[in-house]
Parts: structure tokens; sequence; C-alpha cells
């Protein structure tokens, strides 16, 4: 009987470890379950790990392609020039204008112009939201997924590489830099937060 109540006992322990054990298997695939969901939900699944802006941004309600100015405004409130060289437009003599109030980015929206490809009723949304650094950041020696393509732009003075995905996130890093300019081979020149593909041939082809 004695020998019975022992058995009984150890198997009630084993039962218990193994409940306990299950708790924790599920908890852990709950956890990947969600933080793959947050992923798949996210209009910019493929931001760098340490580089996630969207999700927290004050511009995240702001949609390119469905955003009008109004709404820019309401979300990031009025422009105003940047007085930075960067964002000098020679050809007008001024200054671009942008967001200069936060600590780390430069934001500068910008809106779809008439005279393009796509359809009228799109002109003066917006097109996109770039980013672009305070202080140099770099990603010299960064390994982008495969997720993204890869293109090169140029001018006389610097050279660009930009990575870019379907859902329209894209980095443009110098490639290629002039003595003077600041920058280093490696440094993020911006980082744009666009229109994903499928939607951009919708609006092109509707």
């Amino acid at each position: 009987m004695m020998f019975q109540s022992k058995l009984f006992l150890n198997c009630e322990l084993i039962v218990r470890a193994a409940l306990v054990l299950l708790s924790f298997a599920l908890t852990g695939i709950a956890t990947r379950a969600q933080s793959d969901l947050a992923r798949e939900e996210s209009r910019y699944p493929n931001e760098l790990p340490n580089l996630r802006l969207y999700e927290s941004a004050k511009w995240k309600s702001i949609v390119p392609y469905v955003s009008t100015r109004d709404d820019v405004e309401r979300a990031l409130g009025a422009p105003a020039r940047v007085y930075d060289q960067r964002f000098y437009v020679k050809k007008f003599e001024d200054y671009l204008v942008g967001y200069d109030h936060n600590l780390d980015w430069i934001i500068i929206v910008t809106f779809i112009a008439e005279g393009g490809s796509l359809p009228p009723t799109l002109v003066g949304r917006v097109s996109d939201i770039s980013l672009y650094p305070r202080k140099p950041i770099s990603l010299q020696g960064v390994e982008f997924p495969p997720a993204f393509k890869r293109s090169t732009y140029e001018n006389d003075k610097t050279e660009l590489t930009v990575y870019h995905d379907k859902f329209g996130l894209k980095y443009s890093i110098y490639s290629r830099v002039s003595a003077g300019d600041g920058h280093k081979i490696g440094d993020i020149e911006a980082i744009e937060y666009g229109v994903c593909d499928e939607d951009e041939v919708k609006a092109a082809h509707p």
C-alpha cells in the first residue's frame, strides 16, 4: 500500500512538472507569435534592428499616397525652413521646409506634384517621409538582408548606395564623398519611408 502511495505521488509530481514545462513552452510560442504578428502588421517590417523608428514616430499616422498636407500638419505642426546646407536648393536660392525640432533627425515630407505619371487625384498627397541624421550614423560593414535591392546614384561630388525593399523603405548611404563635406563612406545620408511597390503600381494604373 505504501509502495502504491509513493508511486502515485511520483506520478503526480511528474505530471505537475510536465504541465509547468508545457506552460513555459506555450508562453514562449505565444510571445514569438505576437512578435511575428507585430512585425507582419508593421508598414515597414524590414527596418534595421538598431534603427526601428517607425513604430514610435510622431509621423506614423502619415501614409504615403493617402495623407494630405493637412494630415501632415496635424501630426507634426507647420513646417519651417531648415537652415542646413544639405537642404539649400540653388535653383530657387532658398532652403527646403521641413521639421527641425527632433533631437536626432531632420524630417522632410515630400508631396506629389503635378506633371508626373501619377493620376491628378494624388497631386498634393504625401509622396514620402525622409529622415536625415543630425549627427553621422555609420552603416559601414552592415549586411543588408535579401529583402533589400541595391542601386547606386552619383553626382560630381558624391555617390550614394541605396538599399530599398518592396515596402517603400530606403536607406541611402554615402559610398563616395568629397573632402571637407563632413561625411564619411558608410554614413547614412537619409532614410526614406515611402509607398510600397504594390500600392505604387495600383496608383499608376487605377
